[in-house]
């Protein structure tokens, strides 16, 4: 399904991938977590991770791991999860 959320949330990981490769290859690692199952046939060629359907578990690791999260609407469990962990977010 190709929505607002989804153009405007590939649009920006895909121009910060390109902006940050620009001025430090390391700098910066982007990572999309999705509930989504499927995926689009190009997914491997994208410059960042993709991770679908994660565990609670791994939602947790990735929270943890992140510097910054940008929530695409008031998920609930992300928004909490960052909340606990005192992670930067954005809205």
């Amino acid at each position: 399904m190709i929505g607002g959320i989804e153009t405007i949330t590939m649009e920006l990981a895909q121009r910060l991938t390109a902006t940050v490769q620009s001025a430090s290859p390391d700098a910066v690692r982007v990572t999309v977590v999705t509930p989504r199952e499927e995926g689009a046939t190009n997914e491997q060629e994208l410059p960042f991770r993709i991770v679908r359907r994660p565990s609670l578990p791994q939602l947790v690791r990735l929270v943890r791991q992140a510097d910054v999260l940008h929530l695409a609407g008031p998920l609930m469990l992300p928004l909490f999860l960052g909340w606990m962990f005192r992670k930067r977010m954005v809205v």
